[in-house]
């Protein structure tokens, strides 16, 4: 009976031993993958702010262009209004001769 109950002890001694065991590779697993996580999310962060920065670039170089097209479409109106007071001014000029 004594030896059954050593065996017994043994059995359960080792059973938590291998259960406190596992809950460390477990743990250490659970580190890893953090770790892994906790890099993409920083290169993640870092792309996303690269994108962002990309972004207002973008917007910034769409503003000038549209700006531009405005300025010259404002341009090129102011210059035939111009150039039709001129032809109107000619015409009357020609009416008076």
């Amino acid at each position: 009976m004594k030896a059954i109950l050593k065996i017994k002890g043994f059995d359960d001694f080792f059973c938590v031993y291998l259960f406190f065991y596992q809950v460390i590779i477990e743990k250490e697993e659970l580190r890893n993958e953090e770790k892994v996580l906790t890099e993409e999310v920083t290169a993640k962060t870092s792309e996303l702010q690269h994108l962002e920065e990309e972004l207002e670039l973008l917007k910034a170089a769409a503003e000038m262009a549209y700006g531009d097209q405005n300025s010259i479409d404002f341009c090129f109106e102011q210059l035939k209004g111009q150039v039709d007071a001129k032809r109107c001014n000619i015409t009357e000029l020609k009416s008076q001769w």
